[in-house]
């Protein structure tokens, strides 16, 4: 496994034997903090042209309004220009108590959302789950979104 650690709050890997980027948020962060661990992860993420995503986001409190924002925006339509057109698959592993709140469920788009868009997105309580439904991904015919 080739890692590295951003910053002091996220640690990045890939994993070649999976062909998954792992992430792992170490603490609570800041917009900015968020916006500069999602461009590190999408630097490790194009040296390998891997679209599969595992987003360790437990010791992460809410999902935040302007966050959500910046993604949707900004950073998501960056994928499939950095990532040769390829789908990306985004696993959030999520703290339980994550999934029962309101306001953080609002934050994140339903299913539908990401039927036409590059890229794919769902949210996990184990990990094991989380890895399995990115291997499956791998399995899925490939689709290019430019």
């Amino acid at each position: 496994m080739t890692s590295y650690v951003t910053r002091g709050f996220l640690d990045l890997a890939y994993r070649p034997d999976l062909h998954i980027v792992v992430g792992r948020w170490l603490r609570q962060i800041n917009l900015e903090e968020l916006k500069q661990g999602y461009l590190d992860m999408l630097e490790l993420a194009a040296a390998h042209q891997c679209p599969y995503w595992l987003l360790d986001a437990r010791r992460r409190v809410d999902t935040d309004k302007d966050a959500t924002g910046w993604m949707l925006s900004y950073f998501a339509p960056q994928l499939p220009l950095r990532l040769g057109g390829q789908r990306s698959y985004l696993a959030y592993l999520v703290a339980p108590t994550h999934l029962r709140d309101v306001a953080s469920d609002a934050n994140f788009p339903p299913v539908s959302y990401f039927q036409d868009k590059p890229y794919m997105s769902s949210r996990f309580t184990d990990e094991a789950q989380a890895v399995e439904w990115l291997l499956s991904c791998q399995q899925a015919p490939a689709t290019k979104h430019t």
